[in-house]
């Protein structure tokens, strides 16, 4: 999960630079329509936190639960690992981990949609759309792992069926 964080640096970066090269490096063609999205911008951020945020719990403990602790997969896990299972719930920590990020960048990306786009023009209209795409790129980040996930949920659920048979 190290690389996340720079991936995130990254795709801010990009936004910032981005968002300059789009303002025609000074001109002001972006910062004068930037307004007509920062509402946009700060309502979808904040709904994708807030809807995170309430899933959060309720995705972990479903996939713990239900994935985790049968012993279809842990004997699943055995086989991979040769017998150990110290690392049983690591994809729930990295899960847990990149849903924390996502509500936090999504959050901040917001709340500078508010702050450093109204305050701080030209600069803080680069670094609001800069957080935004930081964001989005963790929003979709999130919802690659939790396909990933749901994936081995279904899987270890037909494994555990195709044991009763």
């Amino acid at each position: 999960m190290k690389w996340l964080k720079y991936l995130y640096g990254c795709c801010v970066l990009l936004g910032i630079v981005g968002a300059y090269l789009v303002d025609d490096r000074g001109t002001g063609r972006f910062t004068e329509a930037y307004p007509r999205l920062q509402g946009s911008i700060f309502t979808g951020l904040l709904t994708v936190a807030s809807f995170l945020l309430s899933l959060k719990a309720f995705i972990l403990i479903r996939m713990r639960h239900d994935v985790l602790d049968t012993t279809t997969y842990q004997n699943h896990v055995k086989a991979i690992t040769g017998g150990s299972l110290d690392n049983l719930y690591l994809p729930l920590r990295n899960l847990s981990t990149l849903l924390i990020w996502t509500v936090a960048s999504s959050l901040a990306g917001s709340a500078s949609q508010l702050t450093l786009a109204f305050l701080w023009k030209p600069y803080g209209t680069y670094l609001a759309a800069g957080l935004a795409s930081g964001a989005i790129f963790l929003v979709v980040a999130c919802w690659l792992g939790l396909s990933k996930n749901v994936r081995a949920w279904i899987e270890a659920v037909e494994r555990e069926h195709k044991l009763k048979k």
